[in-house]
């Protein structure tokens, strides 16, 4: 998935010097993707899409929710869960959050 030419479809402007294609083809953890990331989490917060990434020490992994969707919902005895995958790093777990963000949008 090409994150920041979807974005662009979405109305998402970026700010770096780069084009859409180079930052797609950045590693996850390069300083300007990660400052470009943070501008995008911040245009979702500003629609009303408010997501966090936490670590979960209890299993060494990093998670993500999206306040107002069920990323991932399960019942157990009668009790609604929600949980998001596990994910080693923080930036695959916000790139995966980043993903379903726009699915959302899509969705909409």
């Amino acid at each position: 998935m090409e994150i920041f030419k979807e974005l662009n479809e979405l109305g998402y402007n970026h700010y770096a010097e780069y084009t859409i294609e180079e930052l797609d083809n950045l590693p996850l953890n390069y300083e300007k993707r990660t400052m470009e990331q943070s501008l995008v989490f911040r245009w979702f917060r500003e629609n009303g899409l408010i997501c966090s990434i936490m670590y979960d020490s209890l299993y060494d992994v990093y998670r993500f929710t999206i306040d107002g969707y069920d990323v991932y919902r399960f019942t157990i005895d009668g009790k609604v869960h929600f949980i998001s995958l596990a994910f080693k790093t923080y930036e695959e777990a916000e790139l995966t959050c980043l993903k379903k963000l726009i699915e959302i949008v899509k969705n909409k």
